[in-house]
């Protein structure tokens, strides 16, 4: 089976990351930062699905730059007191210490929307003078081919810029975060945890050799490497507040009444940290694999 064009965005990055820890190591240097380097191949691969290029080269000072907007929204958003502002703005964002809060809030907002307005910008007028491609080769592109196609047809009201711009915030910072820190976590939890990290090399050895990368094709050939994976994604805390829900009935919880419409706010850590309520996960990975 030959590999697939994300895969193949992947193992560029993969290629980067391992050259930077290898030159790390020749060079002696103890301040290297891994973490760093996961991020920006993380969101190199991101960008280049979404907009068409990798953070190389020149391009490099961009990411850190958003990046770094990007975390310290992040942080805004998750303090207490920014999530009362977001509840309610129109007269907390008027109030002393609220107004300082939604101040930040929306000044990181606009740099990182700014920046996504820009690519869609330079994106659109090569479209505009190349024409219409008969593939796209990015997110970006396919949505220009489809508004162009609805424009022709009348129909401009699905299928606009803002759309495309909210589309593509929502898809650079949810999958930069999220994926940057499962993996940073997975590195922790096999730097701490040295036996998995040998079962899992012997695996990867055995099946792999080192005459080659792993690939998606070999998931299947590595029961071991999938359980540690789907373990780092079990145990590792991604959001300090999940996504708020609602009740749609009255119900009873531990012998505590939640009305019909409460807004809620479930941890999925709280589950997943639950042996009780994944038993069978946790049994299944610690008893056949003993790991982590």
């Amino acid at each position: 089976m030959g590999r697939t064009i994300i895969e193949d965005m992947i193992m560029k990055e993969v290629d980067r990351l391992l050259a930077k820890a290898n030159e790390s190591i020749k060079t002696g240097n103890k301040d290297f930062q891994l973490s760093s380097i996961v991020e920006i191949c993380i969101g190199s691969i991101i960008n280049q699905i979404l907009l068409g290029y990798r953070f190389i080269g020149e391009t490099e000072q961009e990411f850190y730059e958003i990046k770094n907007i990007m975390t310290k929204g992040i942080q805004i958003r998750g303090n207490p007191l920014a999530t009362i502002v977001m509840f309610y703005p129109r007269v907390l964002k008027h109030l002393p210490y609220f107004r300082d809060y939604w101040k930040e809030l929306n000044e990181a907002g606009q740099i990182f929307q700014d920046f996504i307005s820009k690519q869609i910008s330079s994106q659109l007028e090569t479209f505009k003078l190349e024409g219409s491609p008969e593939e796209a080769t990015n997110f970006g592109e396919a949505f220009f081919i489809e508004m162009h196609r609805r424009e022709q047809n009348g129909d401009t009201n699905e299928f606009n810029l803002l759309q495309l711009r909210n589309l593509l915030i929502d898809l650079w910072i949810a999958g930069q975060e999220t994926t940057t820190n499962t993996t940073n976590f997975g590195i922790l939890y096999l730097l701490t945890h040295p036996e998995a990290q040998a079962k899992m090399q012997m695996e990867l050895d055995k099946t792999i050799g080192n005459e080659r990368r792993v690939t998606l094709a070999d998931r299947s050939d590595l029961p071991y490497t999938n359980a540690v994976i789907n373990e780092t994604q079990r145990l590792c805390n991604l959001l300090p507040q999940n996504v708020l829900h609602y009740t749609t009935k009255d119900v009873v919880i531990n012998g505590y009444k939640i009305a019909k419409g409460t807004t809620i706010a479930p941890q999925i850590s709280c589950l997943l940290y639950d042996k009780d309520v994944c038993k069978s996960i946790v049994y299944r990975h610690k008893q056949q694999f003993d790991i982590l």
